[in-house]
């Protein structure tokens, strides 16, 4: 199975969904899951060296559109031309969609993954959030919007999230 975690490329690695990251990587790693991730720093990052050091198998989803360098933890590197297609290929590649805590970036891909599956294009796919600070995010912007959080699975931790996903299975 491949999941697919999003969230913040900025997060320090003394934050909470930092830490969260790497346990959630370490639990898929040792599941023999394969993370798919857009490849850079934080959030990424985290999920990425906690997967490789459990002998996971990684890949980053990069763009050259960003003038960054992939994260060193990566097993393997698909290139995408532009933002748009570096998103489209990391859903699409993906069985599930995990969000950790992130911004902007974190959001339009949630709510992307969401729009696809509330409206039946494409494979629709488990949408798990990690952390209660991400899902009070979450409720809040889904409330002011009035929407419900359908198709979504809010979990405190990574070991909940992971058993979850085991259930998919």
């Amino acid at each position: 199975m491949k999941i697919g975690v999003f969230g913040s490329s900025s997060v320090s690695s003394q934050s909470e969904a930092w830490g969260h990251a790497y346990i959630f990587g370490n639990l898929a790693g040792k599941k023999n899951y394969e993370i798919i991730c857009g490849g850079y720093g934080g959030i990424m990052e985290a999920v990425s060296k906690g997967a490789r050091e459990e002998g996971g198998i990684v890949t980053g989803v990069c763009t050259e559109a960003l003038k960054r360098n992939p994260n060193p933890y990566l097993s393997k590197i698909i290139w995408m031309k532009t933002y748009p297609e570096r998103l489209a290929k990391l859903i699409e590649i993906s069985d599930v969609c995990v969000f950790f805590d992130g911004g902007i970036g974190t959001f339009t891909e949630l709510f992307l993954v969401l729009t696809l599956k509330t409206r039946s294009i494409g494979k629709s796919k488990p949408c798990i959030v990690i952390g209660r600070e991400m899902e009070g995010k979450v409720r809040k912007v889904l409330e002011i919007i009035n929407e419900e959080p359908y198709g979504i699975d809010f979990f405190s931790s990574p070991h909940e999230a992971i058993e979850f996903i085991e259930k998919l299975r």
